[in-house]
């Protein structure tokens, strides 16, 4: 990471959703597992399916259905999660928000801090829980695993957010839970926050030099502001 990088001015921030935003790995894996079950007669450990939680939604499901990538059955179980998303996770959506999310997010749009989603959940599914959970009206964007070729940890999601923000790499930081998401930000390359909060250990996110670590939302709030001009910081 270049010291230009390091000395600019925050203008955006991306963020992960799941163990970062939300509080939903264990809720999602949990119905994972019933959706395995369902379609193959498995039944994984859900602590199984929660360390999985952040890859491809079809990635996931092969991996925790022991079934090769491309089976009709992973689509099949890939349907059911779908389906069951809907219908157990998202009515919980506003129970699941993170402490002190709500008013961080609103704390650096007041800052002039632009605000961008990008995740590994499907596009449509991740603007369901935002709207669901109080949180869409924050982000200007948001880019899922459908919207680039290659997901997280490849740099492309994060570059496509940048660009559909109009700002420079150089100006932005990637807040995330997990190794792809420090990836990613190392793949762009552009300054990263780790949460120990989420799915990731802080011993392992260590071990990837974020730039910052933080163990709650507020804490993360004020390593983006101690990037930001110190005029805005005043208000």
């Amino acid at each position: 990471m270049t010291a230009s990088i390091l000395e600019t001015n925050v203008e955006a921030v991306l963020f992960d959703l799941d163990g970062t935003l939300m509080d939903t790995p264990r809720a999602i894996a949990e119905q994972l597992v019933a959706a395995v079950q369902q379609v193959t007669g498995r039944r994984p450990a859900v602590v199984e399916a929660q360390e999985l939680v952040g890859r491809p939604l079809p990635v996931l499901c092969a991996m925790l259905a022991r079934l090769e990538p491309h089976s009709a059955l992973v689509g099949e179980v890939v349907e059911v999660y779908r389906r069951l998303y809907r219908t157990e996770v998202v009515p919980a959506a506003a129970s699941l928000v993170f402490p002190g999310v709500l008013e961080g997010l609103a704390r650096l749009r007041k800052h002039g801090v632009t605000l961008a989603v990008v995740t590994s959940k499907q596009s449509d599914s991740a603007r369901l829980i935002l709207e669901a959970s109080g949180m869409a009206a924050y982000f200007t964007t948001v880019v899922g695993v459908d919207d680039t070729v290659l997901p997280k940890p490849h740099p492309d999601p994060a570059l496509l957010a940048l660009e559909r923000l109009g700002v420079d790499s150089r100006a932005a930081v990637f807040v995330g839970d997990t190794a792809h998401d420090i990836g990613t930000a190392g793949a762009v390359p552009m300054r990263a926050i780790a949460v120990t909060y989420g799915v990731g250990t802080a011993s392992g996110l260590q071990a990837l030099q974020p730039h910052g670590i933080a163990s709650e939302f507020g804490a993360v709030v004020d390593l983006i502001l101690s990037f930001t001009p110190h005029e805005l910081r005043q208000n």
